[in-house]
């Protein structure tokens, strides 16, 4: 399931971030970049996931309880982009350095 999150991340960069994007290095450099950054993501999904689907009530029957899981799911998912100002993580402190490209 991360390469839905890998190419959300890789068509944000490319729609808005044009000038990380070119700071990301070469295009194998970028996809690993970007299949990481898509990694955390799924990773931060699934525990939101979990944590909101939470355990199971005593009697809980199968349709509930997929009712139960699929609501969850929906909720865990990352909201569509919808501030202008929000910004990635700086590309830079992903890969552990200090400072952000442009």
């Amino acid at each position: 399931m991360s390469v839905i999150y890998t190419e959300m991340v890789r068509r944000y960069f490319t729609e808005h971030r044009p000038l990380a994007m070119e700071a990301l290095g070469s295009p194998q450099e970028a996809e690993d970049f970007f299949r990481l950054l898509g990694a955390q993501i799924e990773e931060q999904v699934q525990q939101s996931e979990d944590q909101i689907a939470g355990r199971a009530p005593v009697g809980e029957t199968y349709l509930q309880h997929v009712g139960r899981l699929r609501l969850a799911r929906a909720q865990a998912q990352p909201p569509p982009r919808r501030h202008p100002g929000r910004r990635w993580p700086p590309v830079a402190r992903i890969r552990g350095r200090a400072t952000s490209p442009p």
